[in-house]
């Protein structure tokens, strides 16, 4: 039996972790062992039955890099899985461990990559104009990981992998799926007339820090979504809006939107309103809560901003929008773009996009487009053919998903990959 070690340490979202267990989660129980370092407050995410070592931030990176090695030894892993290696690298703060120390092991590296970063050369534009050039630490990785969706089917490199965050079964409940009973039920318990829409919104945690401590960041994500519940309000003003995230919004005077906030929600509650929703809306290109939306038949827009908008050169434009938009927009002041919320990525996700079929699924959005926000909403509402074109597209995804490698498969080829090196270095030694 194979031990793989799960190796997760970011502490501002939880997407590395789940993909990386979906992954892991996936492999033969006869065949791998599996255990996982992760921060403690992300205990909750991963089953009961998995073996983990928890990690405190607080603790700092002398204690807890004397607990990583001493696990390691204990546990003596034939493969490490870094999810992903940039997060691990800068986590070293206060685990004390950076990506070359675990390189120094021995032990096998497999690199999550959740944004195809080779094809941008590691280059990041992040919001407000940054932009960053990263060593190349997927390179440097033994193997590599892609998870699908969001990355390509098809176009593999030399010792990179695509894998499906869902399994076999898990596609084909997709394609089975029975949305209209089960968002009956979930109107009914919410005591909302069934013609009438429900529409979600998820915020995640890292989508209110501001690790650049730009000041046009505060505050700016309650903007967006001020912006966004505005836009319900004038095109479907008796919907139920359900919003997940860390601050609630202020509600509309005189509107009907009834809104339901949550700071943070139980995963199956979670994932069942999801699957209830007439709509998902999101400010985030790359959101895993998107993909699995999308595959479970809830429609879904991406709001977004692709140029810099300097409001205060807008005014005679704008005295002619709404006081809410002005209110709104004056506040914000200066919107640089974005794909993927406060993070910008604009560049970097690019070459993401190109002929994959995933992105197809659900709309684009420019945020700040008061006509075209609005008729986007109104058509993934309202318009039946939308919804049936979607569906056809939807269709035809998961059928080339359910094609795709197994973990299984995957880790058989890697373990090739090590035996013909192994006998190859042998060789080379006689």
């Amino acid at each position: 039996m194979k031990r793989l070690v799960v190796y997760a340490v970011g502490t501002i979202s939880a997407g590395e972790i789940t993909i990386a267990s979906r992954f892991a989660g996936q492999l033969s129980a006869e065949k791998y062992e599996v255990v996982y370092v992760v921060p403690k407050h992300y205990e909750k995410i991963l089953p009961n039955s998995t073996y983990k070592l928890f990690l405190e931030p607080k603790h700092g990176a002398a204690v807890n890099k004397k607990r990583i090695l001493q696990f390691l030894t204990e546990h003596r892993p034939d493969f490490i899985l870094l999810a992903d290696p940039y997060t691990c690298h800068h986590a070293s703060s206060w685990t004390g461990i950076s990506f070359d120390t675990i390189k120094s092991m021995g032990i096998p590296t497999i690199g999550l990559d959740e944004y195809n970063y080779q094809s941008t050369r590691t280059a990041v534009d992040y919001y407000g104009g940054i932009k960053t050039r990263c060593r190349d630490l997927l390179g440097e990785c033994d193997f590599g990981i892609q998870d699908v969706p969001v990355n390509l089917m098809n176009n593999r490199a030399q010792n990179i992998w695509k894998f499906s965050l869902f399994n076999h079964e898990e596609i084909v409940s997709f394609i089975n799926f029975e949305k209209d009973k089960l968002k009956a039920q979930v109107k009914d318990r919410l005591g909302m007339k069934q013609e009438d829409k429900l529409v979600f919104l998820a915020v995640s945690s890292w989508e209110y820090a501001n690790m650049h401590r730009l000041p046009m960041l505060d505050g700016f994500i309650g903007n967006l979504s001020k912006l966004l519940m505005n836009y319900l309000n004038e095109v479907s003003p008796d919907c139920t809006f359900i919003h997940v995230g860390q601050e609630a919004l202020e509600p509309i005077k005189g509107s009907s939107i009834r809104y339901i906030h949550y700071t943070g929600i139980p995963s199956e509650e979670y994932n069942r309103l999801i699957d209830a929703s007439d709509l998902l809306v999101t400010f985030n290109l790359v959101s895993v809560t998107l993909s699995r939306a999308v595959l479970r038949r809830t429609p879904a827009i991406v709001f977004q901003n692709d140029k810099i908008i300097d409001f205060s050169t807008l005014q005679d434009t704008l005295k002619k929008l709404p006081d809410w938009y002005q209110s709104i927009t004056n506040d914000i002041q200066v919107a640089y773009p974005f794909k993927a919320s406060i993070f910008g990525w604009c560049s970097f996700l690019k070459p993401l996009l190109e002929d994959n079929s995933y992105f197809d699924l659900f709309l684009q959005t420019p945020v700040f487009s008061y006509s075209k926000a609005k008729k986007a909403i109104e058509t993934v509402l309202y318009d039946e053919a939308y919804y049936r074109q979607y569906n056809e597209r939807l269709e035809l995804y998961l059928d080339e998903l359910k094609d795709i490698q197994s973990p299984d498969e995957i880790m058989d080829c890697m373990i090739e990959v090590l035996d013909i090196d192994k006998s190859n270095l042998g060789r080379a030694m006689v």
